[in-house]
């Protein structure tokens, strides 16, 4: 990494109780007045997004502020009471907003929500071209602003930087197309509200440039323009054929995206547009959505699922060990969700498929990952469902490096190193929890946390594992890769098996493990590595790492690793 100094702009104090650390920030003490120039502003607990509300505030208000936390500052609200808000929204801080991190919108109709999930109410939609400040991020989540509207969108459809700097990781498509309806509008921009500079007739043919989201540039009358392509039938492409039994076909191009429809084993599709492992169909007439790419097979390329592998297992049934767990159409996460099963359920079993079992319900047939179960008879064990036991009761330290005052390094696309290692963090310690380990991590928010706190979380809970989480830079653009780091012999063990799990997943270049005098490796007696996940220093490697692609994989190789090393 480039040398990498904690910053102790803001000191923390790591309170001991029976339990682990309690951090309680020391913040610098302001007696400025603020006047509050929004109709209303939410008063919370502490200074993020994540604390609770406790008052709300009117327009016109004024308030003594008597400390500040990056954008956040707490005001007096009563004799003895007070509460944070947000810098951005009030007058005298207006010049904060200004400091924001600046997006622009590369898709458009994007669903703007409540709050950073599907599940939230929808309150509009945002067009591609819009720039954006970002408030706030929760995994790949946006809190973000502008001069009209705010409120949370998915981190897949913004680029961050203004539009004339925009780079994106979507693969520019050529293809063609029949117009399918008559008086199609060309326009300018790739927006409902770009100008018309002509129209296009029913049939007519048509060549795409490129296509971007619901948009595909052509040129007419040799003019560039742009035509949304839910009212074009593409062809002109070889196809992409379906090689499961059932495919789910998803709004937006995540594995979480909401589900839209189902296509079945050899249906064939054009590919529009692809992005991190989902390729963008047109399943029916004027509609379209994503699907993950390994369950399509391109011409001219090897099948990138694995066969399945089908037994006979002799009559035996399995026992739910988790509530809530999934019972899915066919032997794959990616698959349609049937129902959900609870702790203690029990099915007869029909047949192994990979690490699935397939079992009877009422009125259909469905399958169940076999880590989340446990057999009574003799049906075959799944591949996972012994080693993922490794896990149950482990506790396993989490530590996001950074936080707070101290960004780390930051990318040349504008990614701060402490904002990835926490989104890291978080879905590494999900995947963790479901295999039933004990995962306490060492800051939840953006919070500055001092290493010998950070080493204190470790000894005090005893951690079988401690795992530094970071990502790395140079002044030399051009290195690339991952490393894995230990200080003591001790834990070396750890570090061999874990670079072995990244390195049999992912595509970026092995540094191998090595020693590492770091403090929260020196210092600590507990089985501990520190990882540098990649470089953003480089400007390829950063868009990669970045995606959720790369994320869910690094996260599944660590979670992989370490039940291989508490077998």
């Amino acid at each position: 990494m480039k040398t990498k100094t904690y910053i102790a702009g803001i000191l923390t104090a790591a309170l001991l109780t029976s339990s682990g650390f309690s951090i309680q920030p020391v913040y610098g003490q302001s007696n400025s007045d603020i006047t509050v120039n929004t109709e209303v502003i939410n008063v919370r607990e502490g200074p993020a997004l994540s604390f609770p509300v406790v008052e709300e505030v009117y327009r016109g208000s004024t308030y003594q502020v008597v400390s500040e936390e990056n954008d956040w500052l707490e005001i007096k609200l009563g004799e003895n009471k007070s509460g944070w808000i947000a810098g951005y929204l009030v007058a005298d801080h207006a010049e904060r907003a200004k400091r924001l991190e600046k997006a622009t919108v590369t898709s458009d109709h994007v669903r703007i929500r409540k709050g950073p999930g599907t599940t939230f109410e929808e309150t509009g939609y945002i067009n591609s071209g819009t720039e954006i400040s970002i408030l706030d991020r929760d995994n790949n989540w946006i809190h973000f602003k502008n001069e009209t509207i705010s409120g949370w969108i998915s981190a897949d459809f913004i680029q961050a930087g203004r539009t004339e700097n925009k780079v994106t990781n979507v693969q520019p498509v050529k293809a063609t197309g029949i117009a399918l309806t008559n008086n199609l509008n060309v326009r300018a921009s790739a927006s409902k509200d770009g100008r018309v500079i002509g129209k296009l007739k029913k049939d007519a043919t048509i060549s795409f440039e490129d296509i971007q989201g619901e948009w595909g540039k052509i040129t007419l009358n040799g003019e560039s323009g742009w035509v949304n392509t839910s009212f074009i039938a593409i062809d002109g492409e070889e196809k992409a054929t379906v090689t499961a039994s059932e495919l789910v076909v998803r709004k937006f191009a995540t594995t979480d995206g909401e589900i839209i429809a189902t296509v079945h084993q050899g249906d064939s599709f054009t590919i529009l547009q692809e992005r991190n492992d989902m390729a963008k169909i047109q399943y029916e007439s004027g509609k379209t959505g994503w699907v993950a790419t390994r369950y399509l097979q391109q011409p001219g390329k090897s099948v990138q699922t694995v066969p399945i592998k089908e037994e006979k297992p002799t009559s035996s049934t399995i026992v739910i060990l988790r509530d809530g767990t999934s019972l899915r159409s066919g032997p794959d996460t990616n698959t349609t969700l049937l129902a959900r099963a609870n702790k203690g359920e029990t099915f007869s079993v029909l047949g192994v498929e990979n690490d699935w079992y397939k079992i009877q319900l009422a009125e259909q047939t469905a399958y169940v990952a076999g880590w989340l179960v446990s057999t009574d008879g003799q049906a075959q064990q799944s591949k996972q469902s012994g080693i993922e036991k490794n896990l149950a009761g482990k506790v396993i330290v989490l530590d996001p490096g950074h936080g707070g005052s101290d960004p780390g390094t930051i990318g040349v696309g504008g990614t701060m190193e402490k904002d990835l290692t926490l989104r890291t963090a978080r879905m590494l310690q999900a995947k963790l929890e479901q295999a039933g380990a004990n995962v306490i991590l060492t800051r939840s928010l953006d919070a500055y946390i001092t290493l010998p706190a950070r080493v204190g979380i470790s000894q005090l809970n005893a951690a079988d594992a401690y795992i530094s989480i970071h990502y790395d830079a140079t002044e030399d653009t051009r290195i690339n890769g991952f490393t894995t780091y230990y200080y003591h012999s001790y834990q070396m063990p750890l570090a061999k098996v874990l670079d072995d799990a990244l390195s049999s997943s992912l595509k970026i270049n092995n540094r191998g493990y090595r020693f590492g005098d770091y403090h929260v490796l020196r210092e600590n007696d507990q089985n501990a590595v520190l990882l540098e996940l990649g470089y953003l220093s480089n400007p390829i490697e950063e868009v990669k790492i970045t995606s959720g692609s790369y994320q869910e994989k690094v996260t599944t190789a660590i979670h992989n690793g370490l039940m291989t090393f508490f077998k």
